[in-house]
C-alpha cells in the first residue's frame, strides 16, 4: 500500500477508537480504496508467485540436465583413458591425468 494509505488508515483507527465524529461515508471509502489496493498487491504476488515456481522447474531441468552431462563426460573421459593405456603401453594414469588437466584446464577431482 501507498504510505498515504497506510498512513489514513492509521489515522482513521485512531479517530475511530477515540470515538470521534467522522464525515459519513470516509470510513467505508478509505476501507473500499484499502481494498482495491489489496487485491492489486494480491494479484502482482501471484504473478510474482508463478515466476518463482516457473524458475524454481527450470533450475531443476536445468541441473537434472547438467548431472547427465557430467555422467556423458565421466564416461567419455573414461573411454579415451582406455584408448590412450592401450595404444600407448607406458601411458600412465598420472600421465593420463596430467595431460587431460592441461587440455582441459581442470583438475582430476
Amino acid at each position: 500500500m501507498s504510505d498515504d494509505l497506510v498512513k489514513r488508515l492509521g489515522i482513521m483507527a485512531g479517530v475511530m477508537e477515540m470515538g470521534e465524529k467522522i464525515d459519513w461515508g470516509s470510513d467505508t471509502s478509505l476501507m473500499r480504496e484499502a481494498v482495491d489496493r489489496i487485491k492489486e498487491l494480491e494479484a502482482k504476488l501471484a504473478t510474482c508467485e508463478n515466476c518463482r515456481d516457473d524458475y524454481a522447474d527450470r533450475l531443476q531441468a536445468a541441473e537434472g540436465h547438467i548431472e547427465k552431462l557430467e555422467a556423458k563426460l565421466a564416461k567419455v573421459k573414461e573411454t579415451f583413458r582406455i584408448n590412450m593405456m592401450h595404444a600407448l603401453p607406458n601411458y600412465t594414469h598420472e600421465m593420463f591425468d596430467r595431460d587431460y588437466a592441461e587440455i582441459t584446464g581442470e583438475t582430476d577431482e
